[in-house]
């Protein structure tokens, strides 16, 4: 659980539902506002109540005959911040780039995904790829689920 001034998220096991405040934090307009703008990942970190951190591991796409099927566990701790400054500039990277959340681009959210999603699309970038909302979107089950889809493919890669 994380508290960013005052309003705590959540995370539920078997896929991850976040709320803030008894509502959908990640409801793209809810999560762009709910949350401060925050200078830096330390920043945003240092305003938790109380730090998160969870792993996730990815599925290996046509992998070889006893070849692991997934990738080692990669480490989040900044999903909620990073989510808020990807929904406030859902879909330009150049805008993120250019805003005071220019941090981002660098955190674990980001890197991690981009990392699963180089597993279908090698040698892309992130910005090659999605748009920032597609990441905010992959960790919403409502959004997910009123699809009709699953919400543990990123990319085209499976997640756990």
């Amino acid at each position: 659980v994380v508290a960013y001034g005052g309003a705590a998220s959540s995370v539920v096991s078997g896929g991850v539902s976040l709320a803030l405040g008894g509502s959908d934090v990640l409801a793209a307009p809810t999560l762009a506002t709910a949350t401060p703008v925050f200078a830096s990942r330390a920043d945003a970190l240092a305003a938790a109540a109380k730090p998160f951190e969870f792993e996730i591991s990815f599925a290996k796409p046509a992998a070889p005959e006893g070849a692991p099927r997934w990738t080692e566990f990669h480490k989040i701790g900044d999903l909620i911040p990073a989510l808020a400054a990807l929904s406030r500039h859902n879909s330009s990277w150049d805008q993120l780039a250019s805003s005071e959340e220019s941090w981002v681009r660098q955190s674990d959210t980001v890197r991690v995904m981009e990392t699963a999603a180089q597993l279908v699309f090698a040698g892309l970038d992130i910005e090659d790829i999605a748009e920032p909302i597609s990441i905010v979107n992959v960790f919403n089950p409502h959004y997910q689920c009123q699809r009709n889809t699953t919400y543990t493919i990123w990319a085209g890669v499976d997640f756990e």
